[in-house]
C-alpha cells in the first residue's frame, strides 16, 4: 500500500536508484510504526478479548469468507464482460430486485441470454466445443 505509490510517484522526478531507496525506507518506517502500534495495543489485548462478545470477534472472519465466496463467482465476469455482465444483471435484478421474467425461471433467462451473447460475439468457438467433447 505504501511502497508502490511512493516509488511510482518518485520515478517521474528522480532517478531509479533514489526512488528504490526511498520506497525501501518508507516500507521500513511503515513496518516500524506498525510494530509500535501492535506493541502498544498488545497491552490492552486481554482486556479487549474479555470484554468483546465472541460474535463480534468472529464477524470479521465470516465477512471475509463471504467476500471470498462472492469474488470467486464475480471475477470470471471480468474475463469476458461483454458476455457475462448482462446475465449478471439479470440474476441480480431477479433475485434481489424482485424482477420477474414471466413464467420463466431467472436462472434460465440468464443462461439463455449468456449463451446467445457468447455465440454472437464469437467468445464461443465451434472448435473449442468440438475439442471439449473429446476430453
Amino acid at each position: 500500500v505504501t511502497v508502490s505509490p511512493t516509488y511510482y510517484g518518485c520515478i517521474t522526478k528522480h532517478d531509479k536508484v533514489y526512488c528504490q531507496e526511498l520506497a525501501w525506507y518508507v516500507a521500513l518506517a511503515s513496518n516500524f510504526i506498525t510494530g509500535l502500534v501492535l506493541l502498544l495495543l498488545c497491552l490492552f489485548g486481554e482486556f479487549i478479548r474479555k470484554n468483546t462478545p465472541s460474535i463480534a470477534l468472529l464477524s470479521s472472519i465470516s465477512g471475509l469468507g463471504f467476500v471470498i465466496l462472492a469474488l470467486n463467482e464475480y471475477l470470471p465476469i471480468d474475463e469476458t464482460p461483454i458476455v457475462a455482465f448482462l446475465p449478471f444483471i439479470i440474476v441480480m435484478l431477479g433475485y434481489f430486485g424482485g424482477v420477474g421474467y414471466g413464467p420463466l425461471p431467472i436462472s434460465f433467462v440468464a443462461l439463455v441470454v449468456g449463451t446467445i451473447l457468447a455465440w454472437s460475439t464469437s467468445v464461443n468457438q465451434v472448435s473449442a466445443v468440438h475439442e471439449a467433447t473429446h476430453l
